[in-house]
């Protein structure tokens, strides 16, 4: 009997380790889907540690790490405090307060120290799902449309403001993966409005602003071509005005009454009969 020549055996070793290797990745969520890092992020706007936080985590690490994904919910809002407390419901390890970054349902960073030491298991690790109500979804198979209450999607240079209206979730992240989402959608044929891109709003009376916006049925997609959204400075908000009215109130209140204490002693003064 002739023995198998060697260069056959060598061809169904490599078809082995082809074969393998297909099932190794097809079954191994976290190398298929590799180079996507996703967090939920809870804030304040109001608060003071979110005011040191945020600048970090909405800005600066998008501007350092292209892999990184950011569902942003800020529980100024009534939804998103109720989801807050859902969260904390479902997971053990998540108690309402913030800032709170969940990385996982066993890896929760909550507090100012312990949200920026997150930066360390960025750079360190190459992938991780976002942790929803639900379980863990990989980004990429995510239905933004779907995301409950009203979150903010932090992706690089661009935000996403989903809005209520059913759009392609392919779309979505293909626009999120455009240089230049208005182009893309022109290249599509796709109708859109050109809008001027508002600063979204962060604590510590400061914003995020990006260069350019459009808005899509009512989505809304705020880019810049360069770099993560920059953090500028806020005129004073209408609530941070009003909040300065009422103590401005509060106090001419206070001297209109001592004032009238003050007088009703001269006059019982001048009333009371001299010796």
């Amino acid at each position: 009997m002739k023995k198998p020549k060697k260069s056959k055996i060598c061809l169904k070793f490599l078809h082995s380790i082809s074969f393998l290797t297909f099932l190794f990745l097809l079954y191994s969520p976290a190398l298929a889907q590799k180079g996507e890092f996703c967090l939920i992020y809870f804030t304040k706007v109001g608060c003071p540690y979110c005011a040191i936080s945020d600048p970090i985590v909405l800005s600066k690490w998008l501007g350092e790490y292209p892999k990184l994904r950011i569902i942003e919910y800020l529980i100024n809002d009534e939804e998103n405090s109720q989801l807050f407390e859902k969260y904390a419901y479902t997971y053990p390890k998540v108690y309402p307060y913030v800032p709170q970054l969940i990385i996982s349902q066993e890896n929760v960073a909550i507090g100012l120290d312990q949200v920026v030491k997150v930066e360390k298991l960025i750079n360190e690790s190459e992938f991780n799902p976002c942790l929803l109500l639900e379980g863990q979804v990989n980004f990429s198979n995510l239905d933004l449309g779907l995301l409950p209450a009203h979150p903010k999607v932090w992706v690089g240079n661009k935000l996403i403001l989903p809005g209520s209206s059913r759009l392609n979730s392919t779309l979505i992240l293909e626009l999120i993966e455009s240089p230049d989402p208005a182009s893309y959608l022109d290249s599509l044929g796709i109708a859109y409005q050109r809008i001027e891109p508002e600063i979204i709003p962060i604590s510590g009376g400061r914003g995020i602003k990006f260069e350019k916006a459009l808005r899509i049925d009512d989505w809304v997609i705020e880019w810049n071509e360069y770099g993560a959204g920059k953090v500028v400075e806020l005129s004073e908000s209408s609530s941070e005005i009003q909040s300065y009215i009422l103590l401005i109130f509060i106090i001419l209140l206070g001297l209109a009454l001592l004032s009238g204490v003050l007088q009703r002693k001269v006059l019982k003064k001048k009333a009371a009969p001299k010796k």
